[in-house]
């Protein structure tokens, strides 16, 4: 006899599609069985009282019966067959996903859930998938108790809100990192999310004109901003400064976005699992939303969307960098990320002198000689330093050739038809002359005669202008 009352919630995740126990949406119901090689039906009886909703469950759970009858002769127990079933566990061992899955599951309804959350679960979950994440146990403890500030966003004064995320930053500069919570007042739903710029990430993914496709998005679309909250968790800035606090700012700026990074991936990780948030497809921090993908495609779920990019010098037929991830290279060497993309196939080449290509050249006409991000960086720096000298040393050379050339006002004029030549002493002798030929020419002036002279242009099909 096999009683299905007592088993987990149904469905907690995009993974989680198999079959259920309709204890929380149907009607519980017990199944009997008579034989050993084969799941046969042969009762099916409501342990409540009501509806057809037994009629529904034994309908869904005949349609997924399946025979273990080919086990037959093969072995004398199913021990074989399950440990066939099971052999998932050893990939759900280091699944962020699964072990995040397993967490809510275990955890749901618990109302001591954050203090079930410590720094070895954070770090089995994010270091995986996050390139670089590094987090210390002191780090997690102020992260796991950092109080939020909410807005009303219904409010039509958002001035305190705009002070506390700070301004629009560009590449160059560091934002004000931290998480954001969206509580829709309604119905208690919410949706978590972080960025290393607020500002940036609030002004143009929420608070936009246009909002995407993706569960929050379309929430935030039916029931309009007014009707949510939203919780704002600022990183405090001597987590991720004061490492750095003695180091040039050039060198320090990209290992403080990475430090940053770490923190509100931990810290939205934290909040993912203390709230199970209904509005977040996936409750991993860092990952794509509203994907539903394998768990085998998800370990470790950045891997598969890193971009790789091999560099060529051409100069010197040398491949000096392979990658697999652009974005990481883009803020350690110094190269524009989009350049990866632009230049990436044809003959764009890079500072006149470097190819990009996502996958290697197998030509003998290259060889390898790998550098590493210091020397790549380096090496970068100072040729670009160089290029910036030339460009400066040859629009001197253009200035200086026009400030000494003669500052005369003398023309030459070629007829081009007839192939007279003449010579006038100033600009304005020059387009009388010229107005004497009819109506085609009587609009001539002495500015038009400087513009066709300086461009060597034909004026009317007819003259040529020269200084003299």
């Amino acid at each position: 006899m096999i009683n299905l009352v007592t088993t987990y919630q149904e469905k907690y995740s995009n993974f989680e599609c198999d079959f259920h126990s309709f204890s929380q949406s149907r009607q519980p119901f017990n199944v009997s069985s008579h034989n050993k090689n084969n799941i046969v039906i042969s009762h099916i009886s409501p342990l409540q009282e009501g509806g057809n909703s037994a009629k529904e469950g034994s309908s869904l759970f005949l349609r997924r019966m399946f025979s273990t009858s080919s086990l037959r002769g093969v072995s004398d127990t199913s021990s074989d067959f399950w440990k066939k079933v099971k052999t998932r566990k050893t990939l759900d061992s280091n699944n962020p996903f699964s072990i995040v899955n397993s967490f809510i599951k275990n955890n749901y309804n618990n109302k001591d859930i954050k203090n079930q959350i410590d720094f070895s679960l954070i770090n089995s979950i994010l270091n995986p998938h996050i390139t670089n994440f590094k987090l210390t146990q002191e780090e997690f403890d102020i992260l796991k108790y950092l109080k939020p500030v909410r807005f009303d966003l219904s409010s039509a004064d958002k001035t305190e809100l705009k002070n506390l995320i700070g301004k629009y930053v560009y590449k160059d500069d560091l934002g004000r990192p931290g998480v954001y919570v969206f509580t829709n007042k309604l119905n208690g739903h919410c949706y978590v999310g972080s960025s290393i710029s607020l500002a940036n990430r609030l002004s143009t993914g929420y608070f936009g004109p246009v909002l995407g496709k993706r569960k929050v998005d379309l929430a935030l679309t039916e029931t309009k901003l007014e009707s949510f909250f939203i919780d704002l968790y600022i990183l405090p800035e001597d987590l991720y400064l004061q490492e750095n606090s003695n180091k040039s700012v050039n060198d320090s700026f990209s290992k403080i976005k990475l430090k940053a990074k770490s923190l509100i991936l931990a810290l939205e990780q934290i909040l993912l699992l203390e709230k199970n948030p209904e509005l977040n497809v996936l409750k991993v921090a860092g990952s794509p939303a509203g994907i539903k993908r394998s768990p085998e495609s998800m370990l470790p779920s950045f891997t598969k969307n890193r971009r790789s990019v091999y560099i060529y010098d051409e100069l010197n037929k040398t491949l000096i960098c392979e990658s697999n991830n652009r974005r990481l290279l883009s803020e350690e060497v110094g190269i524009g990320y989009s350049n990866f993309s632009t230049r990436r196939g044809g003959d764009r080449l890079y500072l006149n002198r470097f190819k990009f290509r996502d996958e290697k050249i197998e030509n003998e006409e290259y060889t390898t000689q790998i550098l590493n991000k210091e020397e790549l960086k380096s090496f970068f720096q100072n040729l670009k330093s160089q290029l910036r000298k030339d460009i400066m040393k040859n629009n001197l050379r253009n200035y200086i050739e026009k400030v000494s050339r003669p500052n005369t006002k003398k023309i030459e004029l070629t007829n081009v038809i007839t192939g007279e030549v003449l010579q006038f002493k100033s600009l304005t002798d020059t387009a009388l002359y010229i107005k004497q030929y009819g109506d085609k020419f009587s609009k001539c002036t002495a500015g038009i005669v400087t513009d066709y002279s300086s461009r060597n242009m034909v004026y009317k099909k007819t003259f040529k202008f020269k200084r003299i």
